[in-house]
């Protein structure tokens, strides 16, 4: 019930505070202050308040009594009563449908970091020096990866002669080819890599790593003066992928095998078949 709960100011009645069903005038005439506790005007098992207050609001009269228990409070916005960070910001944001490349960067085989940096892409907020000259102009838009051009996201995936082995190497691995825009590819490949299939969850997988990795020597460039060739960068990518398939064990299946070879796993990457009931176990 509240029982320490101020009775004037807090939303005990009805989801509302007693100030707000009455004037200034009639708060003043009931002798009640706004910052009196509700077990003031609690007695046994009924309510005491001011005979002039029951007859405007008579239905205060039949508020249930909670027992004499400790107050404790209650987060309305999780469905357990217990404060979630999740369930509050549902609660707060506008109700609205997934934006369509949701699964393709929220999706559970990515690594986090990876993902972070792949929504902030598909966002168009990643600081390229396109648009950190754009801000300020004492910022010289000039790629550090290839030195040759201007950087932009267009450029890194679509142009750079740094990044373009790297991103062959993938599109050849993994079977699937890039656009010439950005935000043409995001949206090529949020409806061709939606199935749940292993294949386009590799995908996924590729697309966040290299992005990241790309843009990580990017910074180490920038930021500390420290450059890695190309093979080095694709060692880093293939090692993320690869080290993240490693635990997973898949059905027996033509796109479990592609995946086996190219990227150099394991057998226990492909479960065998189970055994038949009535089949004898193999002897060692």
């Amino acid at each position: 019930m509240g029982r320490e709960l101020p009775s004037g100011i807090t939303n005990w009645l009805e989801d509302s505070p007693l100030c707000s069903r009455f004037s200034h005038a009639q708060i003043d005439t009931s002798g009640i202050p706004l910052n009196a506790r509700l077990i003031g005007y609690m007695s046994a098992h009924t309510w005491n308040f001011p005979s002039n207050i029951i007859s405007l609001l008579p239905s205060l009269q039949h508020i249930p009594l909670a027992g004499s228990g400790i107050d404790s409070f209650t987060w309305r916005p999780s469905s357990t009563g217990k404060y979630s960070l999740k369930h509050t910001i549902e609660a707060l944001a506008l109700p609205a449908p997934p934006a369509p490349w949701y699964q393709l960067v929220w999706n559970s085989l990515s690594i986090p970091r990876h993902r972070v940096i792949l929504w902030l892409a598909v966002l168009n907020k990643l600081p390229t020096l396109d648009s950190q000259s754009m801000a300020y102009k004492h910022i010289l838009n000039h790629c550090t990866l290839c030195l040759f051009s201007g950087e932009s996201l267009n450029h890194i995936f679509f142009s750079c002669s740094f990044t373009a082995p790297i991103w062959s190497h993938l599109q050849n691995t993994c079977g699937f080819y890039t656009r010439s825009q950005w935000n043409d590819f995001i949206f090529w490949a949020s409806h061709h890599w939606s199935s749940k299939s292993i294949a386009n969850a590799i995908n996924k997988l590729a697309l966040s790593a290299s992005l990241y990795h790309i843009w990580v020597e990017r910074n180490s460039r920038i930021f500390q003066d420290i450059s890695s060739n190309q093979n080095t960068v694709l060692l880093k990518i293939t090692n993320s992928i690869r080290e993240r398939l490693l635990p997973l064990s898949l059905k027996d299946g033509v796109a479990a095998r592609r995946a086996r070879q190219a990227w150099d796993l394991p057998s226990s990457f492909i479960r065998p078949p189970p055994r038949p009931p009535d089949e004898p176990p193999l002897q060692p």
